[in-house]
């Protein structure tokens, strides 16, 4: 499978020790579908059935659900299915984001009481974020993870900090780990890094500097916990500001 700029001629072949290799548009590794282009579409339509089997499986299993039996029954059989390795998929296409809220939004509806509520306030009710500011936050935390070395050790060399490049003809940044935004094509433009670069950049230092993962955590949410994506608005960005920290209680 070729990914990037064009590639080779149409007949040239690939091999590998002598064997030549099928020639795919499309691949499933690890549980994500990758396509050529890196939009993740296919991944997505399968992961959003998936999602709506499951909740109609619950909903046949279930003479009732109320929001106390709902709420840990769809974390777990509904929502699993379109969060993991969303970091890999993280979708930038308004269709493919609305597409997954779908789930959400019709599942919650089903619930007594909740049907003539929109669909902020049955999160909020329900005290269940928007999948997409669920995606950002995860995005957060593997940049954490990527830049303190929580995996292979070598994957922070492919994010760039800007303290650690040439920065003399560069404005000077907020925080110590702010990550640089270069890019030269689409491909790289919607990659992790990239897509939620500007995201993490306006993180204050104390919450990017935190010394474990879950202090990461708990402060991220206290300095989000007001964003309008999280409940009102799961299209809307993600702002800067956010509630003064206390780290001495942050744990």
């Amino acid at each position: 499978m070729h990914i990037g700029k064009p590639g080779p001629e149409p007949d040239s072949k690939y091999t590998l020790k002598s064997t030549i290799l099928q020639k795919v548009t499309e691949e499933k590794d690890i549980g994500v579908i990758i396509d050529a282009e890196l939009n993740f579409e296919k991944h997505i339509s399968e992961k959003v059935n998936k999602a709506n089997s499951m909740f109609a499986l619950l909903r046949r299993t279930f003479q009732y659900l109320d929001t106390d039996t709902f709420v840990p029954l769809y974390k777990t059989l509904v929502r699993t299915h379109l969060e993991f390795a969303s970091s890999v998929w993280h979708p930038y296409k308004i269709k493919y984001v609305d597409m997954i809220e779908n789930v959400q939004r019709r599942a919650t509806k089903q619930l007594p009481g909740l049907k003539n509520l929109t669909y902020s306030e049955r999160l909020q009710k329900l005290k269940l974020p928007s999948l997409n500011f669920r995606r950002v936050r995860g995005d957060m935390i593997e940049l954490y993870k990527t830049l303190n070395g929580k995996y292979d050790k070598e994957a922070a060399q492919f994010v760039k900090l800007w303290k650690d490049m040439d920065n003399t003809n560069r404005v000077t940044r907020q925080q110590s780990e702010n990550i640089s935004t270069e890019s030269k094509n689409r491909i790289k433009e919607e990659c992790l890094c990239s897509t939620s670069v500007k995201t993490w950049n306006t993180l204050p230092e104390i919450i990017v500097t935190s010394p474990t993962t879950n202090t990461f955590k708990n402060r991220l949410d206290k300095y989000w916990k007001n964003q309008t994506m999280m409940y009102e608005d799961y299209k809307s960005p993600i702002t800067g500001s956010g509630e003064d920290l206390d780290i001495e209680t942050d744990d």
